[in-house]
């Protein structure tokens, strides 16, 4: 056998091998994406404008892959999108928040007036305690039914 044809074997071996260490799909994510839409509503009115963030966990609290979004329309629809650039969210459990605007606008004062102010309670963003879990097939009808503080109080 010359050289060459040994120098060929072992470099596909070691290739083979770092494929391995990869994991499933050698390079490709580990994780797999299901489609994901609903609607939000706030006392019984869609949340429009609002944002949806979906973070996958895995057993101890870690992450379990990207992350996904969904902006929310004038009707409270939204459907999400992983940010790696997939449609949909990974399957699995998610920690789930909900903002009446997004965080990634820039504020445009130096104070938060009436028209910037976070409408959606803390304890549906970030202090979150919802959860949803993302079957293989997706969903259409992920949908939150949110309660004011103001409403809270009322019981």
């Amino acid at each position: 056998m010359d050289c060459d044809m040994i120098r060929v074997r072992v470099l596909a071996a070691l290739i083979g091998l770092a494929c391995l260490g990869m994991g499933p799909g050698c390079g490709r994510n580990a994780y797999r994406l299901a489609d994901v839409s609903g609607r939000v509503t706030l006392d019984g009115e869609p949340l429009a404008g609002g944002v949806v963030s979906f973070q996958p966990q895995a057993a101890g609290g870690s992450v379990a892959g990207p992350g996904a979004t969904g902006r929310i329309d004038a009707d409270g629809r939204y459907r999400l999108a992983s940010i790696d650039g997939g449609s949909g969210a990974v399957v699995g459990t998610h920690l789930v928040r909900i903002y009446s605007r997004s965080p990634e606008s820039a504020p445009k004062a130096d104070s938060d007036g009436p028209g910037t102010r976070e409408r959606v309670p803390s304890r549906y963003n970030y202090e979150s305690g919802l959860t949803y879990t993302v079957a293989p097939a997706g969903s259409t009808t992920a949908d939150f039914e949110l309660e004011g503080d103001a409403a809270r109080d009322r019981r």
